[in-house]
């Protein structure tokens, strides 16, 4: 299986994104800098919805989103990203800004 791994600077952080076949398959989030982003984003976007909600929402385990808003977490792979987005009816790019 081939592997392609590339770094871009987005919103001044730098991301390491892998690539499957074309697919990206992990972000690596290499500045606590744009964690604080996300988990501030998810914060303001949840808009009442509790964690517990909004794990049920976006089909993903409570302790991930709770370790997002603790930024006990570094590495958030796109597909939750892609799912909380989708929850809070948003996209990637909201969540990183």
């Amino acid at each position: 299986m081939p592997v392609i791994a590339s770094v871009y600077k987005c919103y001044t952080r730098l991301l390491y994104i892998t690539f499957v076949y074309g697919s990206i398959i992990n972000i690596q989030l290499y500045e606590m800098k744009l964690i604080d982003k996300i988990a501030g984003n998810i914060e303001k976007r949840r808009k009442g919805i509790t964690y517990d909600r909004l794990s049920k929402m976006a089909d993903i385990p409570l302790s991930t989103l709770m370790n997002i808003k603790r930024k006990q977490i570094n590495d958030v792979r796109m597909s939750t990203m892609m799912a909380i987005a989708n929850a809070l009816k948003c996209t990637t790019d909201d969540l990183v800004k």
